[in-house]
């Protein structure tokens, strides 16, 4: 297991002491050689900066750092800064259901016919056994 702030592409670029780093006030930086496609690639960027949400600690740093290289070998690297989706509900699959079936999601107006089955305006008469006539 690698010592704290032994972290290869991760560290900072001043004069203070690593053993010090968690209490300097000097940003994260990260470096990164795209290995594929050929030829090699390879980034530096201020990781603090990148992430826009002010100072990192070391394990925010590196997660950071994470995303970020993952980002760049995804083809959405966007070297202006970390796009943050912020206001994200997350929701669970049967909260989603309720949703559906309470017509919250954009007016589907989905209601229950007799036979307990869940359908949408239009398609009372579909059916999943009338397939390809």
């Amino acid at each position: 297991m690698r010592a704290m702030f032994e972290e290869r592409g991760l560290g900072k670029r001043c004069g203070c002491a690593k053993k010090f780093w968690p209490q300097c006030r000097h940003p994260w930086w990260g470096w990164y050689t795209r290995q594929f496609p050929p030829p090699k690639q390879k980034f530096r960027v201020n990781l603090t900066k990148w992430n826009q949400r002010g100072p990192l600690s070391f394990n925010d740093a590196r997660a950071v750092r994470k995303a970020w290289s993952v980002e760049i070998d995804a083809g959405t690297f966007n070297p202006s800064g970390r796009h943050h989706a912020d206001g994200i509900e997350e929701i669970t699959f049967a909260e989603l259901v309720r949703r559906y079936k309470t017509d919250d999601v954009g007016g589907l107006g989905a209601y229950q016919l007799p036979n307990n089955r869940w359908v949408r305006p239009g398609h009372e008469n579909d059916s999943k056994n009338r397939c390809c006539r």
